[in-house]
């Protein structure tokens, strides 16, 4: 792929990734409270030489999760969210003679409860091969 700001063939690099991902409630049973965690995630392939942004894919996670709140919990339904995905890449299949690229984003979503600080983590991770990412 060639750059249009360098006019090279470009070495590309994983770039920052942007994430926007809110918890949302969707049951509560006794002590125990269902998550979803969901939003959109993007990430890019940027030029090695001069930086600028040549591919991008976007990504839809949906992470459920189920909260056990304790029993003397005043708040079941605040919780905080942290979720920083990164960008990943890998080499796949092994030991292949052709490799295909792929790109993705993975990280951590950690609810904690805002009454009780009761904790849960779910991990998510998402590929799709170079070929597929949209180009800009």
């Amino acid at each position: 792929m060639r750059c249009q700001d360098c006019a090279k063939f470009a070495s590309l690099e994983l770039g920052d990734v942007e994430s926007d991902c809110q918890a949302e409630c969707v049951d509560q049973v006794g002590n125990v409270t269902s998550w979803v965690v969901a939003g959109n995630v993007r990430i890019v392939l940027t030029c090695a030489d001069c930086g600028q942004e040549l591919k991008e894919m976007r990504f839809e996670p949906t992470i459920g999760v189920e909260l056990a709140h304790k029993d003397d919990c005043p708040n079941r339904v605040e919780v905080d969210l942290e979720f920083e995905p990164e960008a990943v890449d890998k080499f796949g299949p092994p030991r292949a003679k052709r490799q295909t690229h792929y790109y993705g984003a993975a990280g951590t979503a950690t609810l904690t409860c805002a009454g009780c600080a009761a904790k849960v983590e779910a991990e998510w991770v998402e590929w799709v091969k170079s070929s597929q990412m949209e180009e800009l």
